[in-house]
């Protein structure tokens, strides 16, 4: 038996004006969330798996901005917390929207212990090969980075061994 997955790995780096380091990841349930915090993603929607997952330390601070290079088509994903007390979105959410960005329904689920289960929410923006920048955060900013191939032209084989 053989199973059909599409190849979404997206070439992508990310810099940030206050030197955070980004580290890249297939993005899939069970992935790390953050550098520096053992919590993991579970819930992952579909069109996401494959991706490229960017992900730095757990808190970005007020005033940064983050810059994201690809060398192809992609649909970017930027995943952030929700809602909760405080919120750490950058206040990113309303200036996305503006920007035309597309809030998904969907979003994948974070675990680990102390986290306490705060929703997330997605948004997606299909961009061109080239530098994308994020509007500078306002607040701190809890975030994932993931980009998806657009092309969606790499479909690998995966054989199922049947014990």
């Amino acid at each position: 038996l053989y199973k059909v997955h599409n190849d979404l790995w997206v070439p992508v780096i990310a810099k940030s004006s206050q030197g955070h380091v980004f580290h890249r990841q297939r993005m899939e349930n069970g992935v790390k969330v953050w550098s520096d915090r053992d919590y993991r993603y579970s819930n992952v929607p579909e069109e996401m798996i494959g991706g490229t997952q960017l992900y730095t330390k757990h808190r970005v601070a007020e005033g940064t901005i983050i810059r994201v290079d690809t060398k192809t088509s992609a649909n970017i994903y930027i995943i952030t917390e929700k809602e909760g007390n405080p919120q750490r979105d950058g206040n990113l959410i309303s200036r996305l929207k503006q920007q035309g960005w597309s809030e998904m329904v969907d979003a994948p689920s974070v675990s680990g212990y102390r986290y306490g289960g705060k929703p997330q929410v997605v948004f997606r923006l299909p961009v061109a090969p080239g530098v994308l920048e994020l509007p500078e955060t306002q607040s701190e900013l809890c975030l994932s980075i993931v980009a998806v191939n657009r092309g969606r032209g790499g479909e690998r084989q995966e054989r199922i061994i049947n014990n």
